[in-house]
C-alpha cells in the first residue's frame, strides 16, 4: 500500500460519519411543507351533482335443490347436509335412525312330523324254507304297545287287520353274502287300505303333521294337516293357506278376532334339507308274545 492512502480512506470515513450524524439530528435541508388550508381547499374545477335515488329491491334465495337421485339430500353453499349415522349398518345416513318396533306374529313354526302307522312288522319264525306263507309273523301294535303272532289268511278283529300276504327273498350281494328281505301285505279294515310292511323299514303314516307352537308366556301347540285348516290362539285364528315341503315353509294368516285385520307370514323350517320332516323315533316294545308250546318249540333266533 503506498504512503497516505491509509489516511485517505480514514479521513473519507470521517466525512460520512459527520454526514450520518447531521441527517439524523435534523441538520440540513427539509422537503417544503404544505399548510393545512392548502391540503383542506376543494378545488373549484368540478361540477356539483345530485346522485340519483336508489330504488330499493327484495331478494330471495332459491329453496336447495336435490344432490342426489332419491331426493333426499338436499344442501346448497350455505345449508350443509344434516349427516347421520346408521348404528345397524355402520353406514351414512340422510335421516336420522329410528328403530322399528316388530309386531310379533304370535307363533313360530316348529316343523313337520308323520307318525309311525298304528302297526308296524317285526320278524318271523320259518317253518317251510320252501313255502314263506306258513311262517308264523311277529307283528307290533303301536296302539295297544304289543306284540302278537299270526299267519297268513288269519284275522284279527281286535287290531282291525288281516294278514293277507308274506314274502321272503334272498339274494347274493357282491360279496357273495346272502342278503334277506321280507314283507308282509296286511289288509287294514279300519281303513279299507291294503299295506306292505317291509322288514327294517318302519311304516308312517302319509298324513303331515305341520306344528306350530305360541310365543310369550304360555306355551301351547298347535297340529295342523293340510292347507286350509286353522287355530286359534291369543285373540287371533291363524289359518294355513299353503304348504311347501320342498322348500321347508308354509304361507300362513293372521286374522285378528277384533279388529278383523289380517297378515300373510311365510314362516321357514329351522331345519334347511328335506330330512327336516321329523318321523317319530320307532321304538317299538320287543316283548316276547305268549306262545304255545308247540310254538315255542319251533321259535328260532330270527
Amino acid at each position: 500500500m503506498k504512503p497516505g492512502l491509509d489516511k485517505i480512506g480514514i479521513g473519507l470515513g470521517v466525512v460520512c460519519m459527520a454526514g450520518s450524524l447531521m441527517w439524523a439530528f435534523g441538520v440540513g435541508p427539509r422537503p417544503k411543507q404544505r399548510n393545512l388550508e392548502q391540503m383542506l381547499s376543494v378545488p373549484t374545477d368540478y361540477e356539483s351533482r345530485t346522485p340519483p335515488a336508489m330504488e330499493m329491491r327484495e331478494a330471495t334465495w332459491g329453496v336447495p335443490g336435490a344432490q342426489s337421485e332419491d331426493g333426499l339430500w338436499v344442501y346448497d353453499l350455505f345449508t350443509p347436509p344434516k349427516i347421520y349415522i346408521d348404528p345397524q349398518t355402520g353406514l351414512f345416513s340422510v335421516v336420522p335412525f329410528q328403530e322399528q318396533k316388530v309386531v310379533p306374529f304370535g307363533i313360530r313354526f316348529v316343523g313337520i312330523e308323520r307318525d309311525l302307522y298304528r302297526i308296524q312288522y317285526e320278524g318271523f319264525i320259518e317253518e317251510d324254507p320252501s313255502d314263506a306263507r306258513k311262517s308264523l309273523i311277529r307283528i307290533y301294535d303301536r296302539e295297544g304297545d304289543d306284540s302278537f303272532l299270526g299267519r297268513v289268511g288269519q284275522s284279527f278283529p281286535d287290531k282291525s287287520l288281516e294278514i293277507v300276504d308274506f314274502q321272503i327273498t334272498r339274494e347274493l350281494d357282491s360279496n357273495g353274502f346272502i342278503e334277506r328281505s321280507e314283507v308282509l301285505t296286511i289288509q287294514d279294515t279300519r281303513t279299507g287300505e291294503r299295506v306292505k310292511l317291509a322288514s327294517g323299514i318302519p311304516k308312517y303314516s302319509d298324513q303331515l303333521n305341520v306344528i306350530f307352537q305360541s310365543e310369550g308366556g304360555s306355551t301351547q301347540q298347535f297340529i295342523l294337516h293340510e292347507a286350509g285348516e286353522s287355530f286359534e290362539c291369543s285373540g287371533s285364528i291363524y289359518r294355513l293357506l299353503e304348504l311347501n315341503v320342498e322348500a321347508g315353509q308354509v304361507r300362513i294368516e293372521k286374522m285378528n278376532t277384533e279388529t278383523g285385520s289380517r297378515t300373510v307370514q311365510t314362516l321357514r323350517s329351522p331345519f334347511d334339507t328335506l330330512s327336516w320332516i321329523r318321523h317319530q323315533e320307532y321304538q317299538p316294545n320287543f316283548m316276547q308274545p305268549t306262545l304255545s308250546n308247540d310254538e315255542q318249540s319251533k321259535e328260532h333266533s330270527i
